[in-house]
């Protein structure tokens, strides 16, 4: 099944202090010994060809703890939205292209 990402987060992009609120990782800030430092999720798009049942899905791919210390807010809440860091002008114009390649494998062309 074919995949292609759409961003590329820095590494390490993302501090969670013990308190679970986050940090952007800018070069000046320290960062607390009781502090994780994560990476931000990755935008993917993945298709199968119609010939074997076309589909197609878009995914957020992001560390463990990541989404650990997401969950451990979900005490009294039905639903939780987990984004990924803002895109570029150019990773939106990616994932538009990508999106419409996918389409078309999965389903077939518009005529």
């Amino acid at each position: 099944m074919p995949r292609e990402q759409i961003n590329f987060p820095k590494p390490d992009s993302l501090i969670i202090d013990r308190f679970g609120h986050e940090i952007e990782n800018e070069s000046d800030v320290d960062v607390p010994d009781s502090a994780a430092v994560l990476t931000d999720p990755e935008l993917h798009v993945s298709w199968s060809p119609e010939s074997i049942g076309g589909h197609v899905q878009v995914s957020l791919n992001m560390e463990a703890e990541f989404l650990k210390r997401n969950a451990a807010d979900l005490e009294g809440v039905s639903h939780r939205a987990l984004y990924t860091p803002s895109l570029s002008r150019k990773e939106i114009n990616k994932l538009i292209r990508v999106l419409r390649l996918a389409r078309d494998k999965a389903y077939g062309r518009d005529e």
